[in-house]
């Protein structure tokens, strides 16, 4: 009879181990599931459903949940990959402003510096073709609604922004801004600082009067030409060349090589 008992009582202890076993194991797999989750990006686009899985060696971008294309990273960037800072700091986003949704990746941040992986949304082939031009940018601010790309940088105290707007497929340098020449008008700082991509936080994007005042300003001037308005779905790539910009060349180095 206590032989009985004690294998009742065995059987009983190796249940309970097995039951709390298996509980933990689901445990582990939903929080596991929960974390995958978080590093992945989505955006509708017409019949597409994109999403992105943001990867050591490149991004794989699925459509209705079935792979559509993998994004393999340059091998000449210049500068480092944090895989857990892109993991948290990618985003589908109309980068060149023709109404599709382009992919960044923020992939690493040096002190105030962020660098980028950059593609846009090619209408006509559907694919994303990687942009050399803004991947050689730091401290990216997409300006919607003026159509101006931003680039900020400072080195020895001194902080440079420089604007682009598209011309004719390509990124072109428009202006370039010092501080240390008080040349940085505050509309400019503010867009700059309020359209920021890959930051640990954005800032509430609040236009003041007098920004709206000054925007409206400028449109009234009829100064854009149509390279730098919306264009519909024709697609604005940049996949091999590098923007004009008067002799500034993109950063292909160390940070001192370059920023803009």
């Amino acid at each position: 009879m206590k032989k009985i008992f004690a294998l009742c009582s065995l059987i009983i202890c190796v249940s309970l181990v097995l039951t709390v076993f298996v509980s933990c194991g689901k445990d582990t797999d939903n929080n596991d599931d929960q974390t995958n989750e978080s590093n992945i990006v989505s955006v509708t686009n017409g019949d597409f459903v994109f999403s992105a899985e943001v990867g050591a060696e490149n991004t794989v971008i699925k459509n209705n949940g079935e792979e559509y294309q993998v994004l393999n990273y340059p091998s000449n960037a210049g500068y480092a990959f944090d895989l857990a800072y892109a993991k948290s700091h990618a985003e589908f986003l109309d980068m060149n402003f023709d109404g599709e949704p382009d992919f960044y990746i923020a992939v690493s941040v040096d002190g105030d510096t962020i660098y980028y992986y950059c593609w846009l949304f090619n209408a006509t082939t559907k694919k994303f073709d990687f942009s050399v031009s803004l991947s050689g940018l730091t401290n990216i601010s997409v300006d919607a609604e003026n159509q101006v790309i931003y680039s900020s940088n400072t080195i020895n105290g001194e902080t440079k922004i420089a604007a682009y707007i598209w011309a004719n497929g390509q990124l072109s340098l428009k202006e370039v801004y010092d501080d240390e020449e008080d040349t940085i008008p505050p509309e400019v700082t503010e867009a700059a600082q309020e359209n920021a991509i890959g930051t640990v936080t954005k800032p509430n994007k609040t236009p003041t009067t007098e920004k709206t005042t000054k925007a409206d300003k400028n449109n009234s001037s009829a100064t854009k030409d149509s390279s730098t308005t919306t264009q519909g779905k024709k697609p604005l790539n940049t996949t091999t060349t590098t923007p004009r910009m008067d002799g500034i060349e993109v950063m292909t180095g160390d940070i001192d090589d370059g920023w803009y």
